[in-house]
């Protein structure tokens, strides 16, 4: 119902559901930038943890191996290791993705944070991935 709601003004999505948007729309559009801008033997894929589950779905899951606080994106390229978290302007890493960062930082991977498709490239770049400048994708 609360869908409903929304969709005719009788409510209004709270700071954090619309930044969870901007971070899904920043997902979607550095995913087609990196499509045309990376090396062919860099292998990266999405690790789709946020959203709301059911509780039910979300035991099966812990069950299964499925980690809280997992960057966005993961690259591997030449042996490398990259985690890749996205945020909006004023999104904050939480402090279980902090846990997780140094977990990754001590296996020997690195992990960055970006706000902008500008920024997530640069900091892949400093990783060593070389990510060819292309413009972004409308």
């Amino acid at each position: 119902m609360r869908p409903y709601a929304i969709k005719m003004g009788l409510d209004t999505p709270t700071p954090k559901r619309k930044r969870r948007k901007e971070e899904q729309g920043l997902q979607e559009r550095l995913v087609q930038v990196l499509a045309m801008a990376l090396p062919k033997n860099c292998f990266f894929f999405a690790v789709p943890n946020g959203g709301s589950r059911h509780v039910l779905e979300g035991v099966a899951l812990k069950k299964q191996g499925v980690v809280a606080g997992v960057p966005d994106l993961v690259f591997v390229w030449q042996g490398r290791f990259v985690g890749l978290e996205l945020k909006s302007k004023y999104g904050e890493v939480r402090p279980v993705q902090v846990d997780v960062h140094h977990k990754i930082i001590e296996a020997g991977g690195r992990v960055e944070v970006a706000r902008s498709i500008g920024e997530a490239c640069d900091r892949l770049r400093e990783c060593g991935i070389p990510v060819q400048h292309v413009r972004e994708v409308a």
